[in-house]
């Protein structure tokens, strides 16, 4: 019998497993992105077929969310840490202010948008080139 040891975990332990589940799937879906790119590539003979255009720019609408995401979520959270630094250093919070700091609201939200967008991308990319190969 297996054990059930992964069931209980401290928030900050599912948090840490949620960080890393979405890390990898934005490292498959960028590199599905590129695969899908280079099968359209490949299956043109390096001329683009009309009916494959369309996922080529459904690939790079996915990269470009890939790159947003992350470009979002770093400019917050830089411009986040940077107010908390310089209030910390001119005294105007504590110690136990900057132990548990919440970003803004809306950042997570937009970064979960972008997330999900760049998948659906290139779901849609794939199910094109499914589509011309064999429908």
């Amino acid at each position: 019998m297996e054990k059930k040891e992964n069931i209980k975990k401290s928030l900050k332990e599912w948090k840490d497993d949620y960080l890393k589940s979405t890390t990898k799937v934005s490292d498959l879906t960028r590199y599905l992105s590129i695969v899908g790119i280079g099968i359209i590539w490949i299956m043109s003979n390096g001329l683009i077929i009309n009916p494959l255009f369309l996922s080529i720019k459904l690939f790079i609408i996915s990269l470009t969310l890939d790159f947003t995401q992350y470009l979002w979520k770093s400019i917050n959270t830089g411009i986040l840490y940077n107010i908390k630094e310089i209030k910390y250093n001119n005294n105007k919070i504590t110690d136990s202010d900057i132990e548990d700091v919440q970003i803004w609201n809306y950042v997570p939200i937009f970064t979960w948008i972008f997330f999900l967008s760049k998948i659906v991308f290139m779901i849609m990319g794939y199910i094109k080139i499914y589509n011309f190969i064999f429908m």
